[in-house]
């Protein structure tokens, strides 16, 4: 699994705000509720049957896919990524 990037503090508090909501982990840190929830979002996507990686995914797409990702400032994100930080994490998915 991907795990938790570096961007990880900025959505702990959402994340575990919703493992609350859930009833997924009724006591705990907010680092531990955020595992919590992302643990189950995994279990989810293998029940799907969501892959790991996607080989329809090529290196020459990367910059293209980058500028359709750019996220507007203004929405609201935990983090908006560069250029360089979704070519980053669009690598980590591909085989």
């Amino acid at each position: 699994p991907l795990g938790v990037a570096r961007e990880g503090n900025a959505v702990g508090k959402p994340l575990a705000e919703l493992a609350d909501v859930l009833g997924l982990c009724p006591a705990g840190s907010r680092a531990e509720k955020a595992r919590v929830f992302i643990d189950a979002i995994y279990r989810m996507k293998r029940a799907l049957g969501i892959p790991e990686c996607f080989p329809c995914i090529r290196s020459e797409d990367l910059p293209q896919m980058a500028v359709w990702a750019e996220a507007n400032p203004v929405y609201p994100v935990p983090v908006i990524f560069g250029k360089e930080d979704f070519i980053r994490l669009a690598r980590r998915v591909m085989p």
